[in-house]
């Protein structure tokens, strides 16, 4: 079985451009560009690994192979994070995939407690680092 961290470090050697901070456990990326989001993936105390986008967007894997798999989605230009804030806070963080002319929710985090009272901003992120098919 492949380490995760192991994994995605060597493909971000790819792009020396962009900035990560890893250890044997956990790996942050920040946004590699302008627009873009912060990926963060780190073993999971219990099992598995999760895998967060943005602020506000955490996914749960059990599987390595699939939480990887998540992270380098994260990179491609078929993905993008969309985050409702209420204030400063993400109340909805949802990982979007293409789809033709418009986009899908795959993924999608909701916050129970926010500032419901705080008028709602929609902020689009998207990092353009893979194209498709460099993903695998």
């Amino acid at each position: 079985m492949v380490n995760p961290i192991d994994e995605i470090r060597t493909r971000l050697l790819q792009y020396p451009d962009v900035q990560y901070v890893a250890s044997t456990d956990t790996l942050r990326m920040e946004a590699p560009q302008d627009g873009g989001f912060p990926i963060y993936i780190r073993r999971h105390a219990a099992a598995g690994w999760d895998v967060t986008f943005g602020e506000g967007l955490q996914c749960h894997f059990d599987d390595a192979a699939a939480a990887t798999e998540f992270f380098s989605f994260g990179l491609s230009d078929q993905c993008r994070l969309r985050e409702i804030r209420r204030g400063s806070v993400v109340h909805r963080a949802c990982a979007e995939r293409r789809k033709g002319d418009g986009w899908e929710v795959v993924q999608e985090t909701i916050r129970l407690l926010y500032p419901f009272w705080r008028r709602p901003s929609e902020y689009i992120f998207q990092n353009i680092l893979l194209s498709p098919g460099s993903q695998e």
